[in-house]
């Protein structure tokens, strides 16, 4: 059973590698062993293969994928890699002396310090290879891509360039070409300047879009200068309509009680729509309509605007008395109650109708009298017929009639 078990783990550590070996060595084993044996490849796969150092003197290498290899300090000299992939190979320190590469690939590979004395790299792309310190005398490079190849510092005396993209790549320090180093210097110049003239025009843009939005700026706030020129005026206008209207403030337990919010006791007709806090006005056509002034869908009481009843001293209409807000609903027990229970929270609550006075004096109406009896809510029937009472809430510049009427009389002992 042990021996099972122990064969069982052997088969499954050993079958994974079987099929992991072609993808970590990525060359083919037999590609290898033939260029070894033989110096002869063509067509071979070996790339990632590990060929540091080696002796590859006269090798046939025609169409070889040698991608990713490692070629370092390796003698390549005399041979034949014509067609070959040599991608991002490194191949640094290495001796191609004579060897011949036309149409290989050989973009990304880094052939800095190597031995490229009358080497054949017509048509062949170099682009972004690392060249720095290699030797190219006598080198053959026509119609190569060597863009964005870095060539500094390497030897080009007796090199052919004819047909060569240099677009980009860098000659700093290079040897025996002294044209190729003064185009190259040029051609620097030249970026030097285009860059310095494309960062002058970026800061020209910039310069303009500053100016523009200073100049947004400026005008926004030329309109806001008016802006608020308009808002002072106004505030002067509500200050000088503010301070026309008399004041006659009376104390109402926690409140006090000169009107209703902008609805001052005292205002003028022209005054109370001044304030612009109701959408129209008309005659209100009740028994006292020429002391009267109807105001249509003024503040918002329990959610919904309310019509309010103005009531003057005289017909000129120039000293407000009493306020009416004639509807605010049909009454309940309930919202009765909770209307009181919200004007409480600001005025005292002075007196309530007792049961008996509702039912004996007011028609089984409730009424609450608040701030020294100068504010009443109350219900009332809008006609003999109607089945249901309204609420009204009332603001009188005096104590209430109504409350002198209902409320307990004073005894004295003088009385007797």
């Amino acid at each position: 059973m042990r021996n099972t078990n122990s064969n069982l783990i052997y088969i499954l550590t050993i079958f994974p590698l079987l099929f992991l070996s072609q993808d970590v060595f990525a060359y083919k084993e037999s590609d290898l062993s033939q260029l070894k044996k033989y110096l002869r490849c063509k067509k071979c796969d070996l790339s990632n293969a590990n060929l540091r150092g080696a002796n590859l003197r006269g090798a046939i290498l025609i169409d070889a994928d040698l991608n990713s290899s490692d070629l370092r300090d390796a003698n390549l000299s005399g041979a034949n890699l014509s067609g070959a992939n040599l991608k991002k190979a490194n191949l640094s320190g290495s001796v191609l002396r004579s060897a011949n590469l036309t149409n290989a690939n050989l973009s990304g590979a880094n052939l800095s310090g190597a031995n490229l004395i009358r080497v054949n790299l017509s048509k062949v792309n170099l682009s972004g290879a690392n060249l720095k310190k290699s030797n190219l005398r006598g080198a053959k490079l026509m119609d190569s891509n060597l863009s964005n190849a870095n060539v500094s510092n390497a030897d080009l005396s007796g090199a052919k360039l004819t047909g060569t993209n240099t677009s980009d790549a860098i000659f700093e320090g290079v040897k025996g070409n002294p044209s190729l180093v003064e185009k190259y210097k040029e051609e620097k110049q030249k970026k030097l300047l285009t860059n310095q003239e494309k960062k002058q025009e970026l800061g020209k843009n910039k310069e303009q879009e500053l100016q523009k939005k200073e100049e947004e700026l400026s005008t926004n706030e030329i309109v806001q200068k008016k802006e608020n020129k308009s808002d002072t005026k106004k505030v002067a206008k509500k200050a000088k309509l503010k301070k026309q209207r008399p004041k006659q403030p009376v104390t109402g337990g926690s409140g006090v009680v000169d009107g209703y919010k902008d609805f001052k006791f005292g205002m003028t007709n022209d005054q109370i729509k001044a304030t612009g806090m109701c959408e129209s006005f008309n005659k209100n056509y009740f028994d006292i309509y020429e002391v009267s002034l109807l105001g249509k869908n003024c503040y918002k009481i329990a959610g919904e605007k309310r019509g309010f009843t103005f009531i003057f001293t005289d017909k000129d209409h120039v000293d407000l008395n009493r306020i009416v807000i004639g509807y605010l609903g049909v009454s309940t027990k309930t919202y009765f109650n909770k209307l009181a229970k919200g004007i409480g929270k600001k005025y005292k609550e002075t007196y309530r109708l007792t049961r008996e006075q509702q039912f004996k004096l007011n028609d089984g109406h409730m009424k609450v009298f608040f701030a020294g009896n100068r504010i009443q809510l109350y219900e009332m029937k809008l006609s003999k017929d109607s089945e249901v009472p309204i609420i009204r809430l009332e603001y009188t510049r005096e104590v209430s009639p109504s409350y002198e009427f209902y409320a307990p009389k004073k005894v004295s002992t003088d009385d007797f």
